[in-house]
C-alpha cells in the first residue's frame, strides 16, 4: 500500500513578521495521496492567521516525484502551501 498522505515540517526557529507568525527555512515533506514523495524548502513560510495549515512561502524550492516516476524540481520567489487541500502554488519567476 502507498504511504498516508502527510506532511511533515522541520524548521529553523519560529519568529513573527510584523504580527504573523513566521518559520525560518521550513523544509517540508510527504507524499501524495498516491504515495508520491515531495519536499518543499524556503527560506520563509508565514502562517495564514485563520488556518495553520496554510502558509505564504518566499524563495521556494520543490522537489516532486510525478506519476510516472519522473522526478522535477522548480524554484520559485514566491508560493502559497495548503496542506489541508494538499496544493503548492508557486509564483514570481518560476523555473524548472
Amino acid at each position: 500500500a502507498p504511504p498516508a498522505r502527510g506532511i511533515n515540517v522541520e524548521y529553523g526557529h519560529l519568529g513573527t513578521i510584523a504580527t504573523d507568525r513566521a518559520m525560518v527555512k521550513p523544509r517540508l515533506s510527504g507524499a501524495d495521496e498516491k504515495g508520491n514523495p515531495f519536499v518543499i524548502t524556503a527560506e520563509a513560510a508565514i502562517q495564514d492567521g485563520k488556518n495553520a495549515r496554510r502558509a505564504r512561502l518566499k524563495k521556494v524550492e520543490a522537489d516532486m516525484t510525478l506519476q510516472s516516476g519522473r522526478w522535477i524540481n522548480a524554484t520559485a520567489e514566491k508560493g502559497f502551501v495548503d496542506a489541508d487541500a494538499g496544493k503548492l502554488r508557486l509564483d514570481g519567476g518560476i523555473a524548472c
